[in-house]
């Protein structure tokens, strides 16, 4: 059952991509195998945080764990992807002169903090205070990541293919309301 929900949130994720991108956009179909693909697994990631939080707050840890362990998986597989692709071809608006821009540098410190901490959390045998600190700062490192990415195309909407918001905007939001759940959560924790 939990694997249906896994695989429901990608196939959302990559169809809305597809519709995006390939359908309403001038993105090839050649880059849906890891452009538009790695914009679904990073959606996918961060609606599986979101639900992991969302659960954590209602006490509910055995569905935590697994939206946990699902967010580690399509997070780490986002990585290697963007690692692979992270160019001035693909990403034309994080780089000016032939190297990266204010907005390029702090897209990839937020990316690679949210991994550190992300690393941190699942190495380390965290304190409930570590916790307390450190997973509201991680979805803001996500938050911003995803701020900094795409935040100069959020208010063209006239713009948008097909009229479609930015995969970056809606997961902007979904980060947002996965701090509210675990600011939630660690209140009442308390």
């Amino acid at each position: 059952m939990k694997s249906m929900k896994f695989l429901s949130v990608f196939t959302g994720s990559l169809s809305y991509a597809v519709l995006r991108y390939l359908v309403f956009g001038t993105v090839s179909v050649a880059n849906l195998p890891c452009y538009v693909a790695n914009k679904a697994i990073s959606l996918s990631a961060v609606v599986a945080l979101c639900a992991s939080a969302y659960y954590l707050n209602r006490g509910r840890i055995d569905e935590q764990r697994d939206w946990f362990a699902f967010f580690k998986i399509t997070t780490s597989v986002h990585v290697l992807l963007s690692v692979m692709l992270f160019s001035a071809e693909y990403y034309p608006k994080m780089f000016a002169g032939g190297k990266m821009n204010l907005h390029g540098e702090l897209f990839i410190l937020f990316g690679v903090l949210a991994v550190a901490m992300l690393m941190y959390r699942t190495i380390v045998r965290e304190t409930t205070a570590d916790l307390k600190i450190l997973q509201p700062l991680s979805i803001a490192a996500i938050a911003l990541h995803q701020l900094f990415l795409g935040m100069s195309g959020w208010l063209k909407w006239q713009e948008w293919p097909g009229y479609m918001p930015p995969i970056t905007m809606i997961g902007f939001i979904v980060a947002v309301i996965a701090i509210v759940f675990q600011i939630k959560s660690a209140t009442r924790l308390k």
